[in-house]
């Protein structure tokens, strides 16, 4: 299976060294508002600022990914209304 997305700029392949033997997978930087989603091992990375990455895993299929979601900004009039309740 292929990404659901294409492979954002700069990814690369990388080996993870663990305690059994090295694994080789591809590196991905997901930008901001995106979505990664492979069936191939996969180190992303991502910054957050005010943001949220939510990574998911489905055993049976054996499919991960994550999700960057820019949080909107809420104006101060809004948020005045927000602490009221």
């Amino acid at each position: 299976m292929t990404s659901a997305v294409p492979l954002p700029q700069g990814s690369q392949k990388c080996v993870e060294l663990s305690a059994s033997k090295p694994v080789e997978r591809s590196s991905a930087f997901l930008h901001p508002d995106r979505m990664f989603v492979s069936d191939e091992p996969t180190s992303v990375t991502t910054i957050l600022g005010s943001c949220v990455a939510v990574c998911l895993w489905d055993t049976a299929r054996r499919i991960g990914g994550i999700n960057h979601c820019l949080l909107s900004e809420v104006s101060k009039r809004k948020r005045s209304d927000l602490e009221a309740v």
